[in-house]
């Protein structure tokens, strides 16, 4: 098959610059010779708080769907081409500072299937968070039964 070059830098929350705890929540993917930008992140953000109980999610959420907005805006009106894969993220993307958001340095590969890489990419990093997720809707059935049981022992 053949292999295409890809590049990539993972986003990372990290709430605290001094105690500098991190942890993934997005991924920004280059394809410069398919579709030329994807961003990845979890659907459920609730591992973050069980990481930093003051984690903001609305906060987070907002910049990982603006930052989904921004890539597909760049792939669909092919402004990739016009800027540099260095000058990327901190052009459309995210500032170097100190806040709680930053990028990694960008990390290089080859994939023969972007689909399959994209899939590779969201199981191999956001995984946990998915998992956390369905433990949690588990929970919550649970406890809807719970609660039911009681309420039919209070009613007899």
């Amino acid at each position: 098959m053949n292999r295409k070059p890809f590049n990539y830098a993972v986003l990372k929350y990290r709430p605290s610059y001094l105690l500098d705890e991190q942890v993934n929540v997005g991924i920004l993917i280059v394809f410069p010779e398919d579709n030329p930008v994807e961003f990845l992140y979890p659907q459920h953000l609730q591992r973050l708080t069980h990481l930093f109980p003051d984690a903001e999610l609305t906060f987070i959420r907002r910049y990982l769907t603006g930052f989904r907005n921004r890539a597909a805006q760049l792939s669909k009106k092919n402004l990739f081409v016009a800027a540099e894969k260095d000058n990327l993220i901190t052009e459309e993307f995210l500032v170097p500072d100190a806040t709680a958001l930053f990028f990694t340095e960008w990390k290089s590969g080859s994939y023969s299937s972007s689909a399959d890489l994209l899939q590779h990419f969201n199981q191999t990093y956001f995984s946990l968070y998915e998992e956390h997720a369905e433990e949690l809707k588990h929970d919550e059935e649970y406890l809807k039964t719970q609660i039911n049981q009681r309420l039919r022992q209070d009613e007899d």
